[in-house]
């Protein structure tokens, strides 16, 4: 019997990451369940195919900017996803850090109780996979992750500050860790690229982070700056890699539209849009020989492709990977030109450890594994 699975994440967001963790969950399900019917959360349709069975976009994320009262887009809302969710025996939730308060408020942990309880009311059972868990500092924010948990048949979370934050958060519901998804997916170091001579950088910026902490923006713009420069007198390349790239009619997330609008206009640095084509992101990476960045899945790329890497930021799963293979990473507080500088020297010609690599991508197979029992299949 067809079974049909309704898919919530932040896909369509223009963000290579989410299109990765999309793609990953779909070669899970066309190995397993060929035909699935399967409904997935969207802002936009995303750019990524499946093999076989029914894939629908449900984008009713559009709503929730519609210019009409909070009541009204909450009504349209709930409506859009009732109807989704008919006959849908599994709710998934697949990868990203989807369970956040941020800054205190908890109004995205309330929009997915009621997608459980809308879930629960139409007969499906709820899982979580590879997920992330932000830090949940109320009693109200904690009060509705356990009830999701609660709900969930299976909740398995992607690194150990998620882990630790459940442990803090939980009043009852029990979780397990994992790793990201998006290892799981068939990327491999290549042993015939040839790399041009000098030495080329990849750039990946999260800049939102930056500029919503005004204490941090200016001397990590100014390291960073000054970093750029240096590089570049080295005779170095530098290419400014953008992750996220949405310009729709409610909401715009540019990752080169921040870059530009903090450093300006940069001379001989380059930006290339990264695409979530297997082949195609495999050939955008080939000749980085390091990899410095904010955004997470640009180091779990640099990873599966035996890249060196430096994290940058205050995001807890970058600095989770970054020690998981240690790397080094660098927090904002106390950023500084020659910090930088002598971390990417360092790391250069030192790529992530295999066996540790191994071991991650068994423990993102193990999500699969776990979600294939509890689904009715035999395991992986």
């Amino acid at each position: 019997m067809m079974k049909r699975i309704y898919l919530y994440g932040y896909y369509g967001f223009g963000n290579v990451g989410d299109d990765l963790l999309l793609k990953s969950m779909l070669n899970f399900l066309d190995s397993r369940f060929p035909d699935t019917e399967l409904i997935v959360r969207s802002l936009a349709p995303a750019s990524v195919a499946r093999k076989y069975g029914k894939l629908t976009y449900q984008c009713g994320e559009a709503t929730l900017y519609a210019n009409c009262s909070k009541f009204e887009r909450l009504r349209r809302y709930l409506r859009l996803q009732w109807d989704a969710m008919k006959c849908c025996d599994h709710i998934i939730f697949g990868g990203g850090t989807l369970f956040h308060a941020q800054n205190g408020n908890s109004t995205n942990l309330m929009l997915i109780v009621l997608i459980v309880l809308i879930g629960r009311l139409r007969g499906s059972k709820v899982h979580a996979v590879g997920v992330g868990v932000g830090k949940l500092s109320t009693r109200l924010s904690r009060v509705l992750f356990s009830g999701i948990v609660r709900f969930s048949e299976l909740f398995l979370v992607r690194d150990v500050t998620s882990l630790d934050h459940c442990h803090r958060s939980l009043y009852f519901g029990s979780v397990t860790r994992t790793a990201d998804l998006v290892f799981t997916l068939p990327v491999h170091p290549s042993s015939t690229v040839k790399r041009d001579q000098g030495v080329h950088l990849g750039i990946t910026l999260g800049l939102t982070g930056v500029n919503a902490d005004s204490a941090n923006h200016s001397p990590f713009v100014e390291g960073f700056r000054a970093a750029l420069n240096h590089w570049r007198g080295q005779g170095w390349s530098v290419t400014f890699l953008v992750f996220q790239d949405l310009h729709a009619e409610s909401v715009t997330l540019s990752d080169r539209d921040s870059f530009h609008q903090v450093f300006g206009e940069q001379e001989g640095i380059e930006s290339l849009r990264v695409s979530s084509d297997l082949t195609v992101l495999e050939k955008q990476f080939a000749g980085f020989d390091c990899i410095v960045g904010m955004r997470y899945h640009s180091l779990v790329i640099a990873t599966l492709l035996g890249i060196p890497f430096v994290g940058l930021g205050n995001d807890h799963k970058v600095a989770n990977l970054c020690d998981s293979l240690s790397m080094p990473v660098l927090p904002l507080q106390g950023f500084g030109a020659s910090e930088l500088l002598m971390a990417v020297s360092r790391t250069v010609e030192r790529a992530p450890d295999p066996m540790r690599v191994q071991g991650l991508r068994q423990a993102a197979w193990d999500n699969f594994s776990q979600l294939a029992n509890v689904m009715g299949c035999e395991s992986l």
